[in-house]
């Protein structure tokens, strides 16, 4: 078993950086000497000094002693020296090895104080413009910022992906957020869904019963809905789904009004379909007027009541295709075929086994019969091929049917 240990230093290079975890590789200048560490670090910069505690290894790929960081902590830079290399570091754009040695030189000690609380007397220095003094001032605060705020996230268990897309967000409001109500992060940052969201509630010791994750898991429940194909969800079932997604039962009133912000803040639209009360997400909710008003208005456009003469016709024609293939079509069947027939769109639903093929083998018939040149498309390639298996004809989807790459 390693021994551990304490080192200091200053963070010379960063020779590789995982932003997506934090495993970092970097040179540790220390006063007499020079090592490799790696670790994981939310935040990481150049010019840092740290006091490490893990223990010492050798790297057999490198040939090299190395230094595992087990634990890690950033100390305030208290000589001109540490201030001056921090400076000169690159760290902060717009000051280079020159002009951190001016700066530190004028104001010694009292160098970080001047640069966070009156950056304006940067600009008494030659070559420090206001506005450079004023974005130097700008950087070195938010680099404090960003480092405290990443070590705050770091503490509920949050990968550095989402914690710099939560800092980039919120900035200092997130400590705010984090407390009261973690759950916007689901709803306000790509990415973060509610199951993320839901373990930093957990972990900041939100309760579970919160109205916050009860908004929340109505939204993940209606999202996951849409994922299914699902446009709606009829309340009774978007109960069920929002019991199984929080793994405990709401109160009833509890959940009415938390419906009922959601539709006022139109999060969520409702619709009476028949007895029961029907909530969309507002994607769903106006995905399907749109569809509604585009199929009426290609209705419109091509509808063409046949003539009576003509309908026997086709009626002879459809007779004929089904003593020849000996199958039987029953009222429902029959009909769906003749409004294609006489109408530019026709939208045919049913479950499996409700006779949907068998309709569209007659369509096909028919229009082959009239001398028609048929195009058969579906939304997915499995789709085709299934239709392909059960027409006997080619069939294509809409993107490769319509040329679209």
């Amino acid at each position: 078993m390693q021994e551990t240990i304490i080192i200091e230093g200053y963070v010379e290079h960063l020779r590789f950086r995982n932003e997506e975890n934090g495993y970092t590789v970097f040179n540790l200048e220390m006063k007499q000497d020079e090592i490799t560490c790696i670790g994981k670090f939310p935040f990481i910069s150049e010019g840092q000094y740290l006091e490490l505690t893990g223990y010492e290894f050798d790297n057999k790929q490198y040939n090299e002693i190395q230094f595992q960081v087990l634990a890690y902590e950033e100390k305030q830079v208290e000589d001109m020296v540490g201030m001056e290399r921090y400076l000169s570091s690159g760290a902060i754009k717009g000051i280079g090895p020159n002009l951190a040695k001016k700066i530190v030189k004028k104001f010694k000690l009292d160098t970080f104080r001047i640069i966070e609380e009156e950056p304006e007397r940067l600009s008494e220095i030659k070559g420090i413009s206001e506005r450079i003094a004023m974005s130097v001032a700008s950087q070195f605060v938010e680099m404090k910022e960003m480092r405290d705020a990443m070590m705050f996230l770091g503490k509920y268990n949050i990968p550095n992906h989402y914690a710099v897309r939560i800092y980039n967000t919120y900035g200092e409001d997130l400590y705010t957020i984090i407390r009261e109500n973690p759950y916007r992060l689901a709803e306000e940052i790509n990415g973060i869904g509610f199951r993320i969201a839901d373990e930093i509630a957990r972990n900041v010791g939100i309760a579970a019963d919160s109205e916050f994750r009860l908004r929340s898991g109505i939204l993940y429940s209606m999202t996951q809905a849409g994922l299914w194909g699902h446009v709606y969800l009829p309340e009774k079932l978007l109960i069920r789904k929002v019991e199984q997604v929080l793994m405990m039962q709401p109160e009833q009133e509890t959940f009415q009004s938390c419906l009922t912000d959601l539709i006022v803040e139109r999060r969520l639209y409702a619709k009476q379909v028949g007895e029961e009360t029907c909530y969309y997400t507002p994607a769903s909710f106006f995905g399907e007027l749109s569809a509604a008003k585009k199929l009426l208005e290609l209705k419109e456009a091509f509808d063409a009541e046949l003539p009576e003469e003509e309908m026997q016709e086709a009626k002879q024609v459809i007779a004929s295709f089904c003593k020849k293939k000996d199958i039987v079509l029953d009222e429902k069947q029959q009909k769906a075929v003749l409004e294609t027939i006489g109408h530019g769109v026709t939208i045919i639903t049913g479950g499996p086994g409700t006779g949907k093929t068998t309709i569209i083998n007659a369509i096909i018939h028919f229009f082959e019969s009239e001398g028609l040149e048929l195009f058969l498309a579906a939304p997915t390639g499995r789709a085709a091929k299934r239709m392909k298996e059960a027409t006997g004809m080619e069939a294509k989807t809409i993107h490769r049917l319509l040329e679209i790459s």
